[in-house]
């Protein structure tokens, strides 16, 4: 990738978008791992579903059947579940709350 010489404040902004895109990409990664293995489904599964949640820094994922469980991996690495009969706003509220579910609970 060729960066303008004569513009070096938006070459640098260029690479630090590109830095935080990779580092958008490494988390998502990081997340689904973890909700693929905590939800029982295959990493291709946990990325079709599941979308990011800026206002609580965390990804959600849910299991696409009667009864699934829902789960929001934060980028710290704390977790919370839900089951199917809550909603998707009550998972951000109570995670914005600052709920967490304990990660010995699948053990």
């Amino acid at each position: 990738m060729a960066f303008p010489l004569d513009d070096p404040d938006a070459a640098i902004e260029r690479v630090q978008a590109g830095v935080r895109a990779a580092q958008e990409r490494a988390a998502l990664e990081v997340a689904v791992a973890v909700a693929a293995r905590l939800l029982e489904m295959s990493p291709t599964d946990a990325r079709r579903h599941s979308r990011p949640v800026p206002e609580v820094d965390a990804y959600y994922f849910w299991q696409p059947v009667r009864g699934g469980g829902q789960l929001l991996v934060h980028r710290d690495g704390s977790l919370l579940f839900g089951a199917s009969v809550l909603t998707f706003d009550q998972m951000v509220s109570a995670s914005a709350e600052g709920r967490r579910t304990d990660p010995s609970a699948w053990e």
